[in-house]
């Protein structure tokens, strides 16, 4: 609940949602964080290079499915367990405008 006055608004979010969402940001992370972990490694980057980093946290999740599916096609003969990819991995038919909109606009409630 916020309150009228907004020098002293306060945001009250129940416990339990607060949990969840911590839950999802956390998962979330951790799957940037493979996917990106994954790309550098396919595309033999040096994963300690800042410019790989830079370059790898300015794109959207789209855009990270395409370079994988990309990279995977492209290895596939060098890399055989890589098959069971392209089963999985199909890429969004139409990417968002603004991918990361809803991520990066306060939670209200």
């Amino acid at each position: 609940m916020v309150l009228a006055d907004p020098a002293n608004a306060v945001v009250t979010i129940p416990d339990d949602y607060l949990l969840a969402i911590g839950k999802v940001c956390v998962q979330w992370g951790n799957l940037e964080a493979i996917m990106e972990l994954t790309i550098a490694k396919l595309a033999s980057m040096d994963i300690w290079d800042a410019r790989s980093k830079i370059v790898l946290n300015h794109m959207a999740w789209p855009m990270r499915m395409d370079i994988f599916t990309s990279l995977a096609n492209h290895l596939m003969a060098d890399y055989p367990r890589l098959e069971r990819v392209s089963d999985s991995s199909d890429p969004p038919k139409k990417s968002p405008e603004r991918p990361q909109s809803h991520c990066a606009q306060p939670l209200g409630f």
